[in-house]
């Protein structure tokens, strides 16, 4: 993809990317933002990098629910 393209060119080899996005474990809600998986983010990002770990958490806000939150790290691979 564009995005993974860009931050390829943009952090060194073994350069580490801090990623949070909105998880499959959120329930449900009308529209919303994209959840994703571990496993769907190793998908998107396979060429040209490592998962190294990958955690569950939560977006701290103001919503009577907290929004459940994937925090990943990536390695970018060798060019």
């Amino acid at each position: 993809s564009m995005y993974v393209n860009q931050l390829q060119k943009i952090l060194n080899p073994g350069g580490l990317l801090f990623l949070k996005t909105f998880s499959d474990q959120q329930t449900p809600w009308e529209g919303g933002p994209w959840r994703f998986s571990t496993q769907k983010i190793s998908e998107i990002f396979k060429n040209g990098f490592e998962v190294v770990s990958s955690k569950y958490s939560e977006y701290q806000g103001t919503l009577e629910e907290n929004p459940k939150a994937l925090f990943c790290v990536l390695k970018a691979s060798q060019k």
